[in-house]
């Protein structure tokens, strides 16, 4: 299982974990087995003051893209991340300044 916290809250992947180890279970799969990885985006610098600085700009570029991405296969009868469907193809500038995370409803 691939995830990330854009979207969900700590509570929300505690439960989607929870919920991945029960469907293994299920069936007779060892529910420990599996894989669950967190995509966690990390630039390291000098201070806290210039990795957020020097990535800030390019980390926004990717947000973009990423969303666009996921819309067009949303459009395209497809789904995003988790199933959940977003508004618009507009992020919010305070999703984009990191003012807050995106709200998707699913």
């Amino acid at each position: 299982m691939l995830t990330h916290l854009i979207g969900q809250t700590i509570e929300e992947l505690t439960e989607e974990v929870t919920s991945y180890r029960r469907a293994r279970q299920e069936p007779g799969f060892d529910p420990q087995a599996g894989i669950i990885s967190l995509m966690l985006h990390t630039h390291l610098d000098a201070s806290v003051a210039a990795a957020e600085a020097r990535s800030r700009g390019p980390f926004r570029e990717y947000l973009r893209s990423a969303v666009k991405l996921e819309l067009r296969a949303a459009q395209g009868d497809g789904t995003i991340s988790g199933g959940h469907i977003l508004p618009d193809d507009e992020i919010p500038a305070d999703v984009l300044e990191g003012r807050r995370l995106p709200t998707i409803a699913g």
